[in-house]
């Protein structure tokens, strides 16, 4: 079992920044890949399962906390480059919906195995972005949380933006540095073009 810091666990909100985040573009998620990053400081892995549904879980494989970095997706069924441990996505008679673990190593451990869940936060494809709901304590099912605000209410037609009346280019970029620096920067845009003009893609 992992350990957090005391560092780790003050990053983590408690109120506030909970909710549904925009975490990347359909496009970028592709099939048989592992997309990884991070929010708060918590790594993350999405991915998509065996019915190309889009699945969010924490890069921590629970039979020895290895991440899945390196890891595989064969066709929706995740591999940790660790121990070899395979996971999939599977629906219970209560309509629980966990990943569960299929096999470890060798036939000896497949008892063990089916208790072996990874744990997950609840993720949504929408309008070409997939969207998760972080709470900072991530469960084995979508079922365990009690989700208290709409993703409907997060998107920008909510607050009265129509986006077939704008025209806009997405970019993608990837900062090599804590995400409060990049809010920090982007609330002071006009410096972009004076000091970063000539390393921005773009």
């Amino acid at each position: 079992m992992t350990v957090e810091s005391p560092i780790e666990k003050a990053i983590r909100p408690s109120v506030g920044l909970l909710g549904w985040y925009s975490v990347c573009a359909s496009k970028l998620l592709k099939e048989n890949e592992l997309y990884h990053l991070s929010m708060f400081n918590e790594p993350l892995v999405i991915y998509r399962d065996k019915n190309n549904k889009p699945r969010c879980i924490k890069d921590s494989c629970p039979h020895r906390s290895a991440s899945f970095r390196g890891g595989e997706n064969q066709n929706g069924e995740i591999v940790c480059p660790y121990h070899g441990a395979r996971y999939t996505t599977s629906c219970n008679e209560d309509g629980s919906d966990r990943i569960t673990c299929n096999h470890i190593i060798d036939s000896h451990y497949d008892n063990f195995a089916k208790h072996l869940h990874l744990r997950q936060y609840p993720c949504i494809e929408q309008d070409d972005y997939i969207y998760i709901y972080y709470t900072g304590e991530a469960q084995p099912s979508p079922k365990d949380f009690q989700i208290k605000s709409h993703l409907e209410n997060s998107l920008p037609e909510a607050y009265g933006f129509d986006l077939k009346d704008y025209e806009y280019e997405e970019v993608f970029i990837d900062f090599k540095c804590d995400w409060s620096r990049i809010i920090e920067n982007h609330l002071d845009i006009l410096h972009i073009f004076w000091l970063h003009g000539n390393t921005l893609p773009g």
